[in-house]
């Protein structure tokens, strides 16, 4: 029951909520879903994101490399995506 409310909980960060930045609720949502589901489902996720268009594929490759340094580094690399712009 907790994991199809938390899938609820993503989802619905995911479809943004009221008066909030999509881009940062995206972030807010691959960091949680991480945090709960470990680097192998990440993977997958982040290529659904990708593929719904949610995501560009160089942040989600990006996302990747920094899986096995542990959350904090993916975090960092979360924060600065969109840097450039």
């Amino acid at each position: 029951m907790k994991r199809i409310l938390f899938t609820i909980c993503i989802w619905a960060a995911l479809f943004g909520v009221a008066g909030c930045d999509q881009e940062s609720t995206i972030k807010t949502a691959i960091v949680a879903y991480i945090e709960a589901n470990g680097q192998e489902k990440a993977e997958a996720y982040l290529d659904k994101l990708v593929a719904d268009g949610r995501l560009g594929s160089a942040n989600a490759e990006a996302i990747k490399a920094a899986l096995p340094q542990g959350i904090e580094k993916v975090k960092e690399i979360i924060n600065h995506l969109g840097d450039s712009k």
